[in-house]
């Protein structure tokens, strides 16, 4: 199937004819249900809850759509993909015995999921996203070096390392796992290298 840009999606989506918007749907069930489909059933879901959380996602998606609440310039694949993701996570939030989950997430109201630009809203939130997958110790090391900008010294005392070099060894690690992930995942290697 062809790709589809995301302004052309929503321009469908918004269209009054049945057809193009029938046409947009289908794209987006295509190319989008299998990602979601990944997560739910790696985190206690079975097909019946991929099925039903994809369809709720994508209709909550369209509807916001024909709201205009959805920036044209937003990534619409991840957009769906975090509102599926946060419907399964409130699901589970229901139920504690199936908070062990075996694919870390952030819960985002869709509202803060809005976004301005590609690159300071939709991969700043994937790169949110990849951190937490590396784990809290990771997440922190490397939001502290990179978005806060601290010094060295000033995360081994934050974080209590015995000193400089166990940092910037744990970094290090850090770093290739981060790597690793995003090489691994086609979903994240397309978001992070589109234009």
């Amino acid at each position: 199937m062809e790709k589809r840009s995301d302004k052309v999606i929503i321009k469908q989506l918004k269209s009054i004819e049945e057809k193009e918007v029938d046409s947009a749907l289908t794209y987006l069930y295509t190319v989008s249900k299998k990602t979601v489909s990944r997560f739910i059933l790696r985190n206690k879901g079975n097909q019946q809850d991929v099925d039903d959380f994809f369809h709720d996602g994508l209709i909550a998606f369209y509807n916001l759509v024909k709201q205009d609440k959805i920036n044209p310039d937003t990534n619409v694949e991840a957009y769906l993909y975090s509102i599926c993701r946060n419907m399964w996570a409130k699901k589970l939030m229901k139920k504690p015995n199936d908070l062990e989950l075996n694919d870390s997430f952030n819960v985002i109201k869709t509202e803060e999921i809005q976004i301005d630009t590609i690159l300071k809203g939709e991969r700043k939130n994937l790169i949110e996203q990849i951190l937490k997958d590396l784990g809290k110790e990771c997440e922190k090391i490397l939001l502290l070096f990179y978005y806060e900008q601290l010094k060295m010294k000033e995360i081994v005392q934050k974080m209590h390392y015995a000193n400089d070099q166990v940092l910037r060894n744990k970094k290090s690690k850090c770093m290739k796992s981060l790597r690793q992930v995003v090489l691994d995942s086609t979903f994240y290697k397309n978001q992070l290298t589109q234009k």
